[in-house]
């Protein structure tokens, strides 16, 4: 249900329901992941944020494998945002981090305009969670020795 071109609504706790007229500009889960590129370069900061797939000559510092469980709301209510993800550092893919986020947000009104804006705020703080996770990682990761 999250990879439509119409926005949805969750009427009740087993009911979701398309907009009728609402939707994105473009695909759900490609915005997403520009997003949050782009909130990661940010707050990492690097301009190095390359999304999969990358070429393989590409070294890469660190990984983020994503998994959106759950993104929805009830207008006027509140959005929930449930992903599990997980940061792997270089080539070996060592896991530095396993995580499972579940993230609510207010709705600040009864229209589309709002739904969405809870959702961004939400992506925004799970963008946050990530961050610090490859900030814990590379305080962790040894200091790499010069020949």
């Amino acid at each position: 249900y999250l990879d439509q071109s119409k926005i949805i609504n969750r009427r009740s706790d087993n009911r979701l329901e398309q907009s009728e007229y609402d939707q994105w500009a473009g695909s759900f889960e490609d915005n997403l992941t520009q997003v949050l590129a782009e909130n990661l370069g940010v707050l990492v900061p690097t301009e190095r944020i390359h999304l999969y797939p990358w070429r393989t000559s590409l070294s890469i510092d660190y990984q983020v494998a994503l998994d959106i469980i759950r993104c929805d709301g009830r207008l006027g209510e509140a959005v929930r945002l449930v992903a599990r993800w997980s940061v792997f550092s270089g080539e070996e893919k060592k896991v530095m981090a396993v995580k499972r986020s579940s993230i609510d947000e207010t709705v600040s009104g009864n229209d589309y305009d709002a739904l969405v804006a809870a959702k961004s705020r939400a992506l925004a703080q799970l963008s946050r969670e990530i961050a610090a996770a490859i900030h814990a990682a590379s305080r962790e990761k040894p200091p790499e020795t010069k020949n």
